[in-house]
């Protein structure tokens, strides 16, 4: 291909669009013209297209690694190429295009033209580290196309920025600026978080200083978007020291105010959020979800009924001072004295308060059971969190049973035996923020069929209903709640007895229910077709038997989880060590979901 009369070399990290886009002004026509007239067309270029990029240096007479070494190449469908970097498409490509207003006055001067550079579009850079100043919106532009022709937009804004009517106000250049920087341009040396992809380990950061926060304000969302390179730089100066660095500082919030039970969303905002939802089966966020995992197990006293990254908790490892209180029924300030006496707490743990001093719950164990004691009506309903309504039901239908039978007596009720049975309950139960659609409590749903709770609790203790929410909210018997649609499907004969497809794709931990659609439709499960009671309209359900084909063939992580009674991480790294890969034959997208003769059974 010819070079164009006009041609040039690329400047300092500028990008392919942006060279484009001044080689076609500079020869007196628009960037898209130019490519329909040289069949360079702009918006491959704009993709990354290499073809286009090896065109795009032919037309103007220079060396292809110069031009692409500042510039988004194509990955995927979904992904680019930045300096070596993964980075998410839509990520990269925002609507508002950024610059340094200093830079651009000196390629002016220097140049006699402005440019744009690659990393300015990159959302974790907020400075230049030359001039010491933030990078500012230069203009927004919805279509892509025109968005990228740059020419045309610097040359609107050219007297604006010669004039400083765009400057912002200095700041202070950050180590993660600087770190940033040098990554970008030199790529990785021997810092802790240069072992990890770019992208996560600048995230990381964000999701760690915004934690860190918590040192600082007590409402840390309420932090501008000006200000998050401060929240980069709180992260960035822990989160490089390494991982002993980063449990010490997250003990560290653990002494603020607030305790286990609101929730490591609240002690750890966002930073919990994003690993547990948004990053949770993302393979490069894997070691900082590790982190933060065995950071809690080894911190927080967590037992059946907790959830840890979209898993159920299906063992206790601690008990606090706090719990054992409950599962005895002996009042917190005594049974501390109590556990103290028998050497259970360390010294550490002594200054702590009753819901943050930890102990091992297995060597516990015989010493909290001989130290229970008995519990009249009124303390066990308080104790379990329970109404005088339903524990008279709970009674009734014998799934509470006195420890004593004498009558003289008023404290027959045995608190372990009542926490053991919260415990069966919640075992697996998906963790509710809010009590949609046809969540409700396990009483309730009892009530709505006419039946006792006890027929409720037997059939999830037996594994024949498995639709369970431990709600967020609460605690003890009030925290269980059931999915009255399964409950329905179980026990109501007026409805199809099998579940709907969104509700066993819940139940079972696949997020995306067409997965489990296409799974039926190709034929590797089975379903039932039957009538919806409520539209009349014929649709797939999920029976017992299907179900029993499902569970017969495959896992998910949360049925694998639950079935070895280990983390989904823990299996994860097994399995990658051993090779063994999801389902996916024709290389058909079906999830997170593993053949069970895939998976050995020492797992």
């Amino acid at each position: 291909m010819p070079a164009l009369f006009i041609a040039f070399d690329p400047l300092p990290r500028e990008t392919a669009t942006s060279y484009m886009s001044r080689l076609a002004s500079a020869n007196g026509i628009d960037a898209a013209t130019l490519g329909r007239e040289t069949g360079v067309i702009f918006s491959d270029v704009i993709n990354g297209d290499s073809a286009a990029l090896a065109g795009l240096a032919a037309l103007g007479a220079t060396d292809v690694e110069q031009l692409t070494a500042w510039s988004y190449l194509h990955q995927d469908s979904r992904h680019s190429l930045f300096r070596g970097e993964t980075f998410l498409g839509k990520t990269v490509k925002n609507p508002g295009v950024r610059g340094c207003t200093a830079c651009l006055q000196q390629d002016e001067a220097r140049h006699g033209a402005m440019y744009l550079r690659g990393h300015w579009s990159i959302p974790h850079v907020s400075a230049c580290v030359e001039h010491g100043l933030p990078i500012v919106q230069l203009w927004r532009e919805p279509g892509i196309y025109p968005r990228y022709d740059c020419a045309k937009h610097l040359e609107s804004i050219k007297e604006s920025v010669l004039r400083g009517d765009l400057d912002p106000k200095p700041r202070p250049v950050t180590d993660f600026d600087t770190w940033l920087d040098n990554r970008l341009a030199d790529g990785a040396s021997d810092n802790w978080l240069d072992q990890f992809p770019l992208h996560a380990a600048a995230t990381f950061c964000h999701l760690l200083g915004h934690a860190l926060l918590r040192n600082h304000t007590t409402a840390p969302s309420r932090v501008r978007r000006d200000d998050r390179w401060l929240v980069y730089e709180l992260g960035f100066r822990v989160a490089s020291q390494g991982e002993p660095a980063i449990r010490e500082a997250l003990r560290d919030l653990q002494e603020l105010p607030g305790g286990p039970s609101d929730g490591p969303k609240k002690l750890f905002p966002l930073l919990y959020e994003r690993l547990s939802r948004e990053h949770l089966h993302d393979p490069e966020y894997e070691e900082f979800r590790c982190i933060l995992r065995e950071h809690l197990l080894e911190t927080w006293p967590l037992g059946p009924g907790d959830e840890l990254f979209g898993e159920p908790i299906t063992k206790r490892r601690l008990h606090s001072v706090k719990t054992a209180a409950r599962l005895t029924g002996i009042d917190a300030r005594r049974i501390r004295k109590m556990i103290e006496a028998e050497g259970l707490l360390s010294e550490a743990m002594r200054r702590r308060p009753d819901a943050w001093a930890l102990f091992d719950a297995a060597k516990a164990q015989h010493f909290l059971s001989e130290a229970k004691t008995l519990l009249d009506d009124k303390a066990f309903q308080e104790a379990m969190c329970m109404s005088r309504s339903q524990f008279d039901l709970l009674v009734a239908d014998e799934l509470m049973v006195p420890a004593v039978t004498d009558a003289n007596v008023k404290a027959i009720w045995d608190p372990m035996a009542g926490a053991n049975l919260i415990d069966q309950l919640l075992k697996g139960a998906v963790l509710l923020r809010q009590a949609q659609h046809s969540w409700c409590h396990i009483g309730k749903a009892a009530a709505r069929l006419k039946i006792g709770p006890g027929i409720l609790a037997r059939a999830i203790i037996d594994g024949r209903l498995t639709s369970v929410g431990n709600h967020a909210d609460f605690d003890g018997y009030a925290a269980v709640y059931v999915d009255f649609q399964a409950v329905q499907a179980l026990f109501d004969n007026d409805g199809p007895r099998a579940m709907s497809l969104e509700r066993f794709a819940k139940s079972v931990g696949i997020n995306q229910p067409s997965r489990l659609k296409r799974l039926i439709k190709n034929k590797h499960t089975t379903a039932t077709r039957m009538q919806n009671p409520k539209t009349r309209a014929q649709q797939d359900y999920i029976t017992d038997e299907d179900a029993a084909n499902f569970h017969e063939r495959y896992f998910t992580p949360r049925t694998m989880s639950l079935h070895f009674e280990q983390s989904w991480q823990k299996i994860s790294a097994q399995m990658r060590h051993r090779s063994i890969r999801a389902f996916s034959p024709d290389g058909e997208d079906y999830g997170n979901i593993y053949l069970r003769s895939d998976v050995p059974a020492e797992l």
